[in-house]
């Protein structure tokens, strides 16, 4: 059901019980002003009249409204001055403008003044302490359009519901064009507004889930990450400066949703962030290099596509330049051992597939046994031997065997081969984590396991 929610007490128009009426409504409408405009084209025939003879001068023609503040100005259409009511109020905003008819039905149904009803937008100005605190955060209800050359930004603010009100449904309804069209003219404002200001230059600020964990880096002290990629594993960055690749990756670049696209298929660098529970990784293959995936604990993902001014840069292209500089600055290290990965390791949501690893007979050499259940009769299994990759905490196997058992009694069963040379890693990640990475089959694919007991020898 859609629901025009109106602010306070008064109508809500739904769509759910009255959409066939005004299906109706709309087409006798359109009818009847067919019928009224045959009527004066016959009309006019009759007495031989031009448009220009009948036109009523008499009213005088409408002006633009301009407000002015603080050395800048907005100036409101003349086709929407006297639908609206624009302010330069004293507070935080430098303008405000509302809908003249929703202010009015607001007031007449007993709201109060300050119930925001038929609010369209706000523009405001902050400095760059303040952006950098919003840019951290969910900025719903408000998006950066301009700045100046003082240091100062402007935002773009609206509401995040329909402030629409009228007396009942039958004027929500009559006055349902005039309102899109109001919304309409506010959101191509943004362009007019910075032009009439010379001072002002374009500013774009994402506030998606990546660009708010970067941000963090730069402006919250202690926001922890860790970068893998195939190379050296997951690397932990110490206290390398990241604002040059934060830079290249959150300006002149816009992050849209890939709804529907196909997730690439291949390697790529993931930059993780446990303090905010989520990851995102960056392809690495050709034609994907700007989709970005973004992967929370539990599993559930999203897909970006990163959109930059520039078409020659590539998202995952600097994410493995971050990758590299991190290698470099710690010599390719990370703060883990491969001995750290020993231990039994069970799947951190479900707990259901459990991961043993004990030392092999070799030097380097690690065996590596997981079961996974399914049911209380069948299970996934898997048998490895492991060898430290790199220089960090991360095992590299090219040689799985993975088989299904299935039970027909409690001492009985049968073993499936699905394949017997499998290939992944195991990784340790910066909270205390392992990430396995099974190549062949991606059957732990977003899935996280935590150690569950002490080390085995």
């Amino acid at each position: 059901m859609i629901n025009f929610n109106t602010v306070g007490k008064g109508e809500r128009f739904s769509c759910s019980d009255t959409i066939d009426r005004g299906k109706e409504n709309k087409m006798k409408k359109t009818v009847l002003c067919i019928l009224l405009a045959l009527a004066m084209v016959l009309a006019l025939t009759a007495c031989g009249a031009k448009a220009e003879d009948i036109k009523d001068t008499s009213a005088p023609a409408a002006e633009d409204t301009v407000l002015k503040k603080d050395g800048l100005q907005l100036t409101i259409p003349a086709e929407y001055a006297d639908l609206v009511i624009a302010e330069a109020p004293a507070d935080d905003l430098l303008f405000s403008v509302s809908e003249k008819a929703s202010v009015e039905a607001a007031q007449a149904l007993g709201e109060p003044a300050d119930s925001g009803a038929g609010w369209l937008f706000g523009i405001r100005r902050i400095n760059e302490d303040e952006l950098h605190e919003m840019l951290c955060y969910d900025m719903s209800g408000r998006e950066v359009i301009a700045s100046d050359d003082n240091g100062n930004h402007y935002l773009f603010c609206h509401p995040t519901d329909v402030r629409m009100v009228r007396e009942n449904n039958e004027k929500m309804y009559e006055d349902m064009e005039q309102w899109s069209a109001l919304n309409e003219w506010a959101w191509s404002l943004c362009e007019s507004f910075i032009e009439e200001n010379p001072g002002l230059q374009a500013e774009h600020r994402g506030n998606s889930s990546l660009e708010m964990d970067l941000y963090r880096l730069l402006w919250q002290p202690g926001w922890n990450y860790t970068v893998s990629a195939p190379d050296y594993g997951t690397l932990d960055p110490k206290d390398l400066d990241a604002a040059e690749f934060v830079r290249r990756l959150t300006e002149g670049v816009r992050y849209d949703y890939a709804d529907g696209e196909k997730t690439p298929d291949g390697e790529y660098v993931r930059i993780e962030f446990p303090d905010s529970d989520e990851r995102f990784d960056f392809f690495l293959a050709e034609g994907g290099e700007n989709f970005v995936r973004q992967v929370w604990s539990d599993g559930y993902e999203v897909l970006y596509r990163a959109n930059f001014e520039d078409p020659s840069v590539k998202a995952s292209e600097v994410a493995y330049e971050w990758y590299r500089a991190i290698a470099e600055h710690t010599g390719g290290t990370n703060s883990y051992t491969p001995d750290d990965l020993l231990g039994r390791w069970a799947e951190k949501v479900a707990g259901r597939c459990l991961i043993e690893i004990t030392r092999g007979e070799g030097e380097g050499e690690y065996t590596v046994h997981i079961h996974w259940g399914s049911s209380a009769f069948e299970s996934a299994n898997w048998d490895m031997t492991a060898n430290a990759e790199g220089n960090g905490g991360q095992l590299r196997y090219e040689n799985a065997r993975c088989y299904v058992r299935t039970y027909s009694s409690e001492t009985e069963y049968t073993d499936t081969v699905e394949y017997e040379n499998g290939t992944g890693t195991f990784t340790l990640n910066s909270a205390y984590e392992i990430l396995w990475d099974d190549e062949t089959a991606h059957a732990a694919e977003n899935c996280v396991f935590v150690n569950v007991d002490i080390p085995v020898d």
